[in-house]
């Protein structure tokens, strides 16, 4: 059986997975009560990538970001290491964009460490473009965070500013 992909609503009893997943990547992991919080907040859209195989399906990935009034902010967005490079970061961003345009979101706003650049190709494909930089962002490494930015136009389709 192929393996298949798809992108579906976190729920509660994701979270176990997720926080597993979280912890592997992570140097500072969010905490099972961030992830609580960002599920419960009805600004947040907190969404997994599922993989559906002969043996079941399991999360290897998610995003989560959040969206006040007419701009959208990627908070995070993770994939399992043994999964990169097959597009699911992608699918996820893809989907996030979908849910914008659909929401009449003019922006969506995200910062990546400096140095991450698989993260920053992968934006970089998406159409976002770096907008500013925050020094010393990432507290346990002390490492700059580039700003992003991706400006969507009047149509649903998306443009650079």
């Amino acid at each position: 059986m192929k393996r298949m992909f798809k992108i579906t609503e976190m729920t509660q009893a994701d979270l176990k997975e997720v926080l597993l997943l979280e912890e592997s990547i992570f140097r500072a992991p969010w905490s099972m009560g961030l992830f609580q919080a960002e599920l419960a907040s009805p600004l947040s859209a907190c969404r997994v990538a599922r993989m559906i195989g002969q043996d079941g399906e399991m999360i290897v990935g998610y995003l989560i970001s959040k969206t006040i009034r007419d701009e959208t902010h990627l908070e995070s967005i993770a994939v399992r290491e043994d999964f990169r490079n097959r597009g699911i970061g992608s699918l996820l961003l893809d989907d996030m964009l979908a849910v914008a345009v659909r929401n009449r979101v003019e922006k969506i706003h995200l910062e990546v460490r400096r140095g991450n650049l698989a993260a920053l190709e992968l934006y970089k494909k998406a159409g976002f473009v770096q907008c500013g930089i925050r020094r010393n962002y990432y507290p346990e490494t002390g490492e700059d965070a580039l700003l992003m930015t991706l400006v969507i136009g009047d149509r649903g389709g998306m443009r650079i500013s």
